[in-house]
Protein backbone atom coordinates (compact mmCIF):
# COMPACT_ATOMS: atom_id res chain seq x y z
CA UNK A 1 0.00 0.00 0.00
CA UNK A 2 1.26 3.45 -0.91
CA UNK A 3 1.78 5.77 2.05
CA UNK A 4 1.53 9.54 2.05
CA UNK A 5 1.69 12.64 4.21
CA UNK A 6 -0.77 15.49 3.66
CA UNK A 7 0.30 19.15 3.72
CA UNK A 8 -2.04 22.14 3.55
CA UNK A 9 -1.36 25.87 3.80
CA UNK A 10 -3.40 29.06 3.81
CA UNK A 11 -1.99 32.54 3.88
CA UNK A 12 -4.95 34.42 5.36
CA UNK A 13 -6.93 33.85 8.52
CA UNK A 14 -10.28 34.36 6.75
CA UNK A 15 -9.91 31.11 4.82
CA UNK A 16 -9.86 27.54 6.03
CA UNK A 17 -7.65 24.57 5.26
CA UNK A 18 -10.54 22.18 5.84
CA UNK A 19 -11.49 22.14 2.15
CA UNK A 20 -7.92 21.31 1.15
CA UNK A 21 -7.72 18.57 3.77
CA UNK A 22 -11.07 17.10 2.75
CA UNK A 23 -10.08 16.92 -0.92
CA UNK A 24 -6.71 15.35 -0.08
CA UNK A 25 -8.24 12.81 2.31
CA UNK A 26 -10.77 11.78 -0.33
CA UNK A 27 -8.04 11.57 -2.97
CA UNK A 28 -6.00 9.26 -0.76
CA UNK A 29 -8.98 7.15 0.25
CA UNK A 30 -10.11 6.72 -3.35
CA UNK A 31 -6.69 5.43 -4.34
CA UNK A 32 -6.05 3.22 -1.34
CA UNK A 33 -3.29 5.47 0.01
CA UNK A 34 -2.55 5.22 3.72
CA UNK A 35 -2.27 8.72 5.21
CA UNK A 36 0.45 8.80 7.86
CA UNK A 37 -0.17 12.35 9.03
CA UNK A 38 -1.46 15.80 8.22
CA UNK A 39 0.53 18.99 8.58
CA UNK A 40 -0.80 22.52 8.23
CA UNK A 41 0.57 26.05 8.09
CA UNK A 42 -2.02 28.77 8.75
CA UNK A 43 -1.45 32.44 8.03
CA UNK A 44 1.86 31.73 6.28
CA UNK A 45 2.64 33.60 3.09
CA UNK A 46 4.18 31.51 0.35
CA UNK A 47 5.59 34.69 -1.15
CA UNK A 48 7.28 36.02 1.98
CA UNK A 49 8.29 32.83 3.80
CA UNK A 50 10.37 30.13 2.14
CA UNK A 51 9.30 26.50 2.61
CA UNK A 52 12.30 25.81 4.84
CA UNK A 53 10.94 28.36 7.33
CA UNK A 54 7.40 26.91 7.46
CA UNK A 55 7.02 24.62 10.47
CA UNK A 56 4.26 22.47 8.99
CA UNK A 57 6.11 22.03 5.69
CA UNK A 58 9.34 21.02 7.43
CA UNK A 59 7.52 18.46 9.57
CA UNK A 60 5.63 17.09 6.56
CA UNK A 61 8.81 16.63 4.54
CA UNK A 62 10.59 15.00 7.49
CA UNK A 63 7.70 12.57 8.02
CA UNK A 64 7.53 11.69 4.33
CA UNK A 65 11.28 11.04 4.19
CA UNK A 66 11.26 9.02 7.40
CA UNK A 67 8.57 6.67 6.09
CA UNK A 68 9.45 6.72 2.39
CA UNK A 69 6.04 8.26 1.75
CA UNK A 70 4.60 10.55 -0.88
CA UNK A 71 3.69 14.14 -0.06
CA UNK A 72 0.16 15.18 -1.05
CA UNK A 73 -0.67 18.87 -1.54
CA UNK A 74 -3.84 20.56 -2.77
CA UNK A 75 -1.95 22.77 -5.21
CA UNK A 76 1.72 23.15 -6.08
CA UNK A 77 1.65 26.74 -4.84
CA UNK A 78 0.69 25.53 -1.39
Amino acid sequence: MLKAVIYARISTEDRTVENQLLVLREYAKGRGIEVLGEFVDVGVSGYEITPERREGWVKAVEAARKHGAALLVFSLDR
